[in-house]
């Protein structure tokens, strides 16, 4: 048996399971769950190491499968496997690739909708008007009025967060 070839069978199915483990645990609750905080560790702690032994050791029995299939010609059907084994390497590597794609776009247009924090009029007047909570930083006395659009507010803070002085005045909080 080529140890190399099992070897380099055993690192590539590691790598790209862990790479496709990692980006699915860490982009996947950013995208899922945007304001969940410690949803990427999901990618750090679990789903990439799982990946990376489950590659390892699923890249060994693919290796050992290439090299028993080729010394036995009467196994043909077992070359098979190793085919299969390398479009799903693929697969994988293109879904890694789309979900990086697709969380490149989508999170940052959230982002601007659904925030919950608000630095300015502008940021103010690009979010969801359903959101029920808003963590209003930085507004003046002139924006406040801005806050009647979101119909469903239920939670507003002016410093969660937050360490610079509020331009807001007893006069804005007399509007709300």
């Amino acid at each position: 048996m080529n140890q190399t070839k099992i070897a380099s069978s055993v690192l590539t199915s590691a790598l790209v399971l862990g790479a496709t483990g990692f980006i699915l645990g860490f982009v996947g609750p950013l995208i899922l769950t945007p304001n969940a905080n410690q949803g990427p560790l999901l990618g750090i702690f679990i789903t990439g190491p799982a990946g990376f032994f489950l590659g390892g050791i699923l890249g060994l029995a693919i290796g050992i499968i290439r090299e028993y299939s080729q010394e036995k010609e009467q196994l043909r059907i077992l070359r098979l496997v190793p085919k299969v084994w390398t479009w799903l390497l693929w697969s994988s590597a293109i879904l890694a690739a789309a979900v990086i794609l697709f969380g490149i776009i989508y999170i940052p247009w959230h982002e601007s909708k659904c925030s919950p924090i608000v630095n300015s009029r502008t940021d103010l007047q690009k979010r969801d008007k359903s959101l029920t909570k808003i963590n209003a930083r930085s507004l003046s006395d002139a924006d406040i009025m801005l806050l009647q659009q979101f119909s469903q507010l239920n939670y507003l803070d002016f410093y969660v967060g937050y360490a610079k002085e509020a331009k807001l005045t007893d006069a804005g909080l007399k509007i709300i």
